[in-house]
C-alpha cells in the first residue's frame, strides 16, 4: 500500500510538472521564468523509526527522485526543494504534538514557499 501511497503518484506529478514546466519555458520568449517543485517529505527519510520501514523507504526514493530530477533541470530554471519536517500537527494521530519539535501545518508551509529558490532542503518551520 505505502508503494502506490507514497511512490506512485510523487513520481507522476513529478513527470507531469516536468512536462507541463518544458512546455511553458518552450512558450515563453525570454526564458527567464523560474519554475518550483516542492517535495513534502519528512525526517523520517533521514531517520528510519522501527515498525515503519516501509515508510522511510518510500520517503527516501521521494527525496532521490527529487535530488536527481533537481541535477537534471535546474539549468531549464526549475527550482526543487525537499521539506523534510519532524511532526505536523494535522490531527491525523491523536496526541501527535511534541513540544519544541511538532509544527502547525501553516508554518511548514510558510517555511517551503520561503525558502523556494534559496535552499534545496529544508524543514517548513525555517
Amino acid at each position: 500500500m505505502e508503494l502506490n501511497l507514497n511512490l506512485k503518484p510523487m513520481t507522476l506529478l513529478t513527470k507531469y510538472a516536468r512536462n507541463a514546466f518544458a512546455e511553458q519555458m518552450d512558450r515563453s520568449k525570454q526564458g527567464k521564468e523560474r519554475f518550483g517543485i516542492i517535495n513534502m517529505s519528512g525526517l523520517i527519510s533521514l531517520y528510519p523509526i522501527p515498525n515503519v520501514s516501509n515508510c522511510s523507504g518510500t520517503k527516501k526514493y521521494e527525496d532521490t527522485l527529487i535530488r536527481t530530477f533537481e541535477k537534471s533541470y535546474f539549468e531549464r530554471n526549475i527550482d526543487t526543494l525537499i521539506v523534510q519536517p519532524g511532526p505536523v500537527e494535522t490531527g491525523l494521530i491523536d496526541n501527535l504534538t511534541i513540544p519544541g519539535v511538532s509544527c502547525l501545518p501553516e508554518a511548514t508551509v510558510r517555511g517551503a514557499l520561503g525558502n523556494l529558490g534559496l535552499l534545496n532542503t529544508c524543514n517548513g518551520a525555517t
